[in-house]
Formats: structure tokens, C-alpha cells, sequence
């Protein structure tokens, strides 16, 4: 497959589990040969370990982000080390804004495609990233294994709006 004008994916994954690690790495390396330049990984609640490993696993291959903190987790983080700028005068309150809280998300910025393993409701986790992403829904992770390609072929027909 040639390659894709999709920058940012996001995988979340609330059964984390008796996730098959091996398919992790298989899901995401779909994904890079693909073009995709970065693919965040959330495993919302699971234990540092988890992160840990699955880094460990990736490591070597393309741009990819571990996320295992729930998505008010993740945003309070974010918003009291703002505070901390602005505590220490680094940074002036009323130049607070979403750029700057983007900085110190774990997950980043926007993703153009937002993949939600499980019940088709969106977790806490990944709202502040997907609200202009389109949402695939998968019943399980092993559904991605050999997928990829029709993810990707889905998503370039699409029209995106960008809410409007």
C-alpha cells in the first residue's frame, strides 16, 4: 500500500488485560508501513508495567505514544503544569490556550483517526484528541490483525468536515 496523508491514529483499548502483545506490535506496524506518522496507544487505568512493555516492544520502529492514564487524568496533568507556568510566571494566564495545554498531554494533539476496541461507547480518555477524528469501532483487537489496510481505505474516502 502507497502511502497515506493520515498523521495521527489513536488505538484505545479498555480491555488491556488479556491483550496479546504480539498483536499490539503487529497492529502498529500495519499502521507505519502505511505511512501513518505516529500511532497513541491508550490502555486507560492499566499499571505502568503495561506502558513499560509495550515501549519496550515498540521501540525501534516508527513515532508511537504509550497512554495509560484516564482521559481526566491526562487533562488534569496537563492543566497543573500550566499552572506551574503561570505560578512562576513563565507564562501569562490570559496566554493560556488549547496549544499550550496540547504541550503537556501524554497523547498529543489531534488524531485524524480514532480506533475504539470494545463497546461502542468513547471512554473519558481520548476526548480532548478526537474531536475533529474519525471513529472506527472493532469489537476486539485480534478484528485490526490483517485490517489495517481497509481502516485506512475507509478513512481516505471519507469527507472530512472538521465540524462544520
Amino acid at each position: 500500500m502507497g502511502e497515506t496523508s493520515i498523521d495521527r491514529i489513536g488505538i484505545v483499548v479498555p480491555d488491556w488485560g488479556s491483550l496479546n502483545l504480539d498483536g499490539v506490535v503487529s497492529v502498529v506496524g500495519e499502521f507505519w508501513d502505511t505511512g501513518v506518522s505516529e500511532v497513541v496507544l491508550g490502555f486507560p487505568g492499566a499499571p505502568g508495567s503495561l506502558k513499560s512493555r509495550v515501549e519496550g516492544l515498540l521501540s525501534g520502529g516508527g513515532k508511537f505514544c504509550v497512554v495509560c492514564k484516564t482521559g481526566r487524568d491526562e487533562v488534569l496533568s496537563s492543566v497543573r503544569k500550566v499552572c506551574g507556568l503561570v505560578k512562576r510566571e513563565e507564562v501569562d494566564v490570559d496566554s493560556v490556550d488549547e496549544g499550550l495545554v496540547d504541550r503537556f498531554m501524554e497523547s498529543g494533539g489531534d488524531l485524524d483517526i480514532l480506533i475504539k476496541v470494545g463497546e461502542k461507547r468513547l471512554p473519558n480518555s481520548i476526548f480532548w484528541s478526537v474531536s475533529y477524528s474519525e471513529i472506527f469501532f472493532v469489537d476486539s483487537f485480534d478484528e485490526l490483525e490483517g485490517s489495517v489496510s481497509s481502516v485506512i481505505e475507509e478513512f481516505e474516502e471519507r469527507e472530512r468536515r472538521f465540524g462544520r
